[in-house]
């Protein structure tokens, strides 16, 4: 699962989604060899991920189901970045002495409500339920990626690897969503977005290195 630390790649990501300490607005790209990955439970999707090699039909045929996938964590990672900028903002004004009030809500100011009012007020204690809750819906749309072998490298691009192998070795079918309906570039392992070439060129490159 994600775990509080949050939804993060191999190497540096976000921080506890609940700490306003570091709150980055996006967490960076994954570089080159890297992938986005999650701190997991024993038994979740990790230890039964899908261990195989793409063909490229078989990697444009599972773009069709890709895509809404990605969307919605575009949607989870922009609502992430909101909550967690409310949540600093109420924590600031919670160290004040402030309470939330107001008819919208929008300012915490001094208040007298009486306890059923403050139940229906928004704290930073709510803030921080939202996020885990959050965090926890985007681990699910990541697990429905990762568990078919599908490799997550860029949320907001939509930039993903299919691992895949011929003549002998292994390599990476690359695809974002700006590229179109079909998997049409490829790059070798260890290697990131710019080392990418166009699929037929890259097999060619692979066919005479044997």
């Amino acid at each position: 699962m994600v775990s509080r630390a949050g939804f993060e790649p191999a190497t540096k990501g976000l921080k506890d989604p609940c700490s306003t300490s570091e709150l980055p607005a996006h967490a960076d790209s994954p570089t080159a060899g890297q992938v986005w990955r999650l701190e997991r439970r024993p038994g979740s999707c990790e230890n039964v991920r899908m261990k195989r090699d793409w063909s490229v039909e078989a990697a444009t045929t599972a773009l069709q189901g890709l895509r809404p996938v990605l969307a919605l964590l575009r949607e989870q990672r922009a609502e992430l970045d909101r909550l967690k900028e409310e949540l600093v903002r109420l924590r600031r004004l919670e160290r004040t002495g402030a309470r939330p009030g107001g008819a919208d809500q929008n300012q915490l100011q001094f208040t007298t409500a009486n306890e059923e009012q403050r139940e229906n007020l928004i704290t930073s204690s709510m803030i921080e339920l939202r996020l885990r809750a959050l965090v926890d819906q985007m681990q699910a749309s990541v697990d429905r990626i990762t568990a078919r072998g599908i490799e997550l490298r860029d949320i907001e691009r939509g930039l993903v690897d299919f691992p895949a192998a011929a003549f002998g070795q292994r390599y990476l079918l690359c695809w974002e969503e700006s590229d179109g309906e079909s998997v049409t570039f490829a790059h070798a392992m260890g290697e990131g977005f710019s080392a990418r070439v166009p699929l037929a060129a890259f097999l060619r490159r692979l066919a005479t290195a044997e």
